[in-house]
């Protein structure tokens, strides 16, 4: 049961308690647009041909199929529990300059409406469930290869779906900056996936078909946010549909249906550990977690993603100590830690080629020190907050209730499937 105060688990965990010996580990997937990119699928996408970059796949029944199903395929059978959709560039703003492939020879297809922008962002979910399906792996109950199958329904920062894109930046233009305008703009987009119709409404929210509530399967990523006011903003989007959620109850008063759980993971651009707009690492922290109501309800679980590799380290430290700071009397671990950073650690994302390219060196520059693989470095990471947490909860005062762990840019199947290998390879050690 969570209250304001505590959410809920993030991913299942059968028998947790704050001592608990043993920190759950769970694997993510890695960089899907990259993933698309290389071989053997050789896609390119530009803010131009594609505004929706890849979230352009879900605009047909064939490129889903082509695409979109077997990456989320591979990505599985590599060893992910959890699968990220390809929603995260999705927009209605990116939708409507879509063109539709129409099939009619040298004529442009008319863009997509709204309602038709509804049905491919939905299609999403339906594509990775069918992904888990298929995969082969994970289909025998017990089975040391078991998939936890949950679907995670990616959603990027307003920045990620404006032209040229400012999720690394924090540029937003100045009538889209603010909690308020960034909560109406998170919330548009969320009723898709929670419903057609007005949020807590009777012919909204309990007569038609939802794809996220009552589903133990599903989780909501918000990811890449780059602004204080983007954090707090999708918070309060969060508290207006479980206000909406909770209007539904039996007949003893007890509410039907509870929202799922959700992550916040921000981007760390910069070689300082402050968010694009400035913000420290204690400013984002207070803006996650502070005054918890069901209003501003808290995430299940804290993330760092895009970010290179080498600044973990400091930013995970950053991160607890301004948690504890938080909660300096919580006994039970409240929040999963969520870390898919980068997997091109010598490379830059060019916004005006649109393409990753060598950065250029220095003589101090951290990243060229890189001897051992990315899962390697990743796991001797991992390794350490287990350390540290164990640590903790020996003295009644964890923070993780568990980890879930993959990659973002630049992290292909392989980086998965190594990373898998490598974390989850003591079966005593990390619960599964």
């Amino acid at each position: 049961m969570s209250s304001p105060n505590t959410p809920p688990p993030l991913l299942p965990i059968p028998g947790f308690s704050a001592s608990t010996p043993d920190i759950p580990i769970h694997i993510f997937d890695g960089g899907l647009g990259t993933s698309l990119g290389a071989s053997p699928y050789n896609l390119q996408f530009t803010s131009t041909k594609t505004p929706l970059w890849s979230s352009h796949l879900l605009t047909t029944p064939a490129l889903r199929k082509n695409y979109l199903l077997d990456l989320h395929k591979r990505f599985i059978e590599a060893g992910a529990d959890v699968i990220g959709t390809a929603t995260y560039q999705g927009s209605f703003e990116g939708f409507g300059l879509t063109r539709k492939e129409d099939g009619k020879p040298g004529e442009e297809g008319e863009f997509f409406t709204r309602d038709e922008a509804k049905e491919c962002m939905r299609c999403g979910i339906e594509v990775v469930r069918e992904a888990f399906e298929k995969a082969e792996v994970g289909r025998k109950a017990g089975s040391d290869e078991q998939r936890l199958g949950i679907t995670a329904l990616s959603l990027g920062p307003l920045g990620a779906t404006l032209i040229p894109g400012a999720e690394y930046s924090g540029l937003y233009p100045d009538e889209m900056t603010g909690k308020d305008k960034l909560r109406d703009w998170h919330l548009e987009r969320l009723k898709v996936f929670f419903d057609e119709g007005e949020v807590g409404s009777r012919n909204g929210m309990e007569e038609k078909k939802s794809l996220v509530l009552g589903r133990p399967d599903i989780v909501i990523a918000f990811e890449t946010l780059p602004r204080r006011d983007e954090i707090e903003g999708v918070r309060a989007a969060m508290g207006i549909l479980g206000l909406g959620v909770k209007k539904r109850r039996d007949g003893s008063g007890e509410a039907l249906l509870s929202l799922p759980p959700f992550w916040i993971s921000c981007v760390f651009p910069r070689e300082d550990e402050r968010l694009p707009d400035g913000s420290t690492v204690e400013e984002l922290v207070e803006a996650i977690m502070g005054c918890p109501s069901p209003i501003q309800p808290l995430p299940s679980g804290i993330g760092i993603n895009c970010t290179k590799l080498y600044k973990l380290r400091s930013l995970i430290l950053s991160l607890e100590s301004s948690i504890t700071t938080l909660s300096p009397n919580t006994a039970q671990p409240l929040f999963h830690l969520v870390l898919y950073p980068d997997g091109a650690p010598n490379h830059i994302y060019d916004t005006i080629t649109q393409t990753w390219v060598p950065k250029p060196t220095t003589a101090n520059d951290k990243s060229d020190q890189q001897t051992k693989s990315w899962a390697e470095m990743l796991e001797e990471i991992v390794n350490e907050v287990v350390h540290r947490e164990k640590e903790r909860r020996k003295d009644g005062k964890g923070i993780w209730r568990g980890i879930l762990v993959g990659g973002c840019c630049m992290v292909s199947v392989d980086g998965i499937e190594e990373l898998r290998e490598r974390v989850l390879r003591d079966g005593a050690k990390y619960c599964r």
